[in-house]
């Protein structure tokens, strides 16, 4: 599975994640029709948020399959391993999803109590912060190996990891530039290493 990431044309990640994404949003949109009434509207809003909740998810589930099996995938190749502690590398990517079941679950847990929403605030805000540092973490961390990867093949991208960061984060159009990148280098590491 992980070489199968490594030499994947860029267009195949794309339609992996922001293809699958559209699909999911098609779907919802086409098949989910509420009966309207004036009782029911609230429950109608919790529905669509909530599904466009659980689309939200399996689309991050295929953005990090592409950051776990390029960064573990990778850094099994290079000589220099950039990931040293993968399990702060795994928790700062599964902790977004996390962060939203819990809004899940404590939306629909809330009964109007104002302490209940209180606390539901509180979490969003402490959540929210932790997920976005989580977030900057893996992507920072993926750009690293991506740049070592490119060093190691004497590509000498011009680009610094933390734009290379940034680019990750801009899903999908950033995969989309950095995939082709990768998939040629990694090839060029591949032919590298079969001549030692």
């Amino acid at each position: 599975m992980i070489e199968k990431y490594l030499k994947s044309d860029h267009w195949e990640i794309f339609l992996l994640t922001f293809g699958l994404l559209l699909l999911l949003i098609f779907v919802n949109e086409s098949f989910y029709i509420p009966k309207i009434d004036q009782n029911n509207t609230s429950e109608i809003l919790q529905a669509r948020i909530d599904s466009y909740l659980y689309i939200f998810i399996i689309y991050y589930i295929s953005i990090i399959s592409w950051a776990i099996n390029i960064s573990f995938g990778l850094n099994n190749k290079l000589k220099i391993k950039k990931l040293n502690n993968k399990i702060l590398f795994l928790i700062s990517i599964f902790f977004p999803i996390i962060h939203l079941l819990g809004f899940l679950i404590a939306s629909k847990n809330i009964n109007g109590n104002s302490s209940n929403i209180t606390i539901m605030i509180i979490f969003i805000l402490i959540s929210s912060l932790i997920t976005t540092i989580a977030i900057f973490y893996w992507t920072l961390k993926t750009s690293e190996i991506i740049k070592t990867l490119d060093e190691e093949t004497n590509n000498k991208l011009k680009i610094n990891k933390l734009y290379l960061a940034l680019l990750i984060i801009i899903f999908p159009i950033g995969i989309w530039l950095v995939q082709k990148n990768i998939t040629e280098n990694y090839n060029k590491l591949l032919e590298n290493n079969s001549k030692i």
